[in-house]
């Protein structure tokens, strides 16, 4: 292989880094250098020298599927040049999970969250999904909020829904009845951050619920 063209580790090709060198591969005109590479996407894929420098190999797949994917903003799915609002849930979700460059994807793909196999393909998920409710609404994992994104396991939900839906949310029980803090906020219409201020400070859960605020004993006199 002529020098200009010699492969190393770490080299990089379109959306490919290369790791190593494996096996040949076997052709019946003879064998090809064959190195495996890793996708900007976290895949690992084996790619012949010959195809990396010729530039017929970017990406491990994934750049040909997102041209693909684009392809579905034609169909009722582009306002003004611009992915629809389920357009946009459904690529920001498949970003979160599988993007490690993303900025939250330690939250989600970091964690192990995966998308499903049949939600890859954005008409399978507007299949199932439906067209979002309103512009409060957006895409949330329910029941299961460690789950994967799955036909099963998500719905469209309001923030104030995800926020009752939450893995961190803080919940108390009073008299036989469990909820989270927001929801208790509403319920005896004493704030949030004084429910929570007082449990932090070591009030029974009892005393938090029930015992009124210096706003609530003004506005009763």
């Amino acid at each position: 292989m002529p020098k200009q063209y010699q492969i190393s580790t770490g080299g990089k090709f379109g959306r490919l880094t290369v790791i190593s060198e494996t096996e040949p591969i076997v052709f019946p005109s003879g064998k090809k250098r064959q190195f495996m590479c890793q996708c900007e996407c976290g895949k690992n894929k084996p790619f012949t020298a010959q195809s990396l420098i010729n530039g017929k190999s970017q990406s491990c797949g994934c750049l040909r599927g997102e041209k693909l994917r684009d392809k579905n903003m034609k169909h009722g799915h582009s306002i003004g040049g611009k992915r629809s609002p389920e357009h946009s849930a459904w690529h920001s979700m498949l970003q979160r999970c599988k993007n490690p460059k993303h900025k939250r994807y330690a939250e989600w793909g970091g964690r192990g969250i995966k998308v499903c196999e049949r939600w890859e393909t954005f008409a399978n998920f507007l299949a199932d999904m439906g067209k979002r409710p309103s512009l409060k609404h957006s895409v949330d994992r329910f029941p299961d909020t460690n789950g994967n994104y799955e036909p099963s396991n998500c719905r469209w939900a309001t923030n104030k829904e995800q926020c009752n839906n939450k893995r961190n949310n803080h919940l108390l029980t009073f008299n036989g009845k469990t909820q989270t803090l927001t929801q208790w906020a509403e319920e005896t219409g004493i704030k949030y951050s004084a429910l929570s201020d007082r449990i932090l400070s070591g009030w029974s859960v009892g005393d938090a619920l029930t015992i009124p605020t210096f706003s609530q004993r003004r506005k009763s006199h």
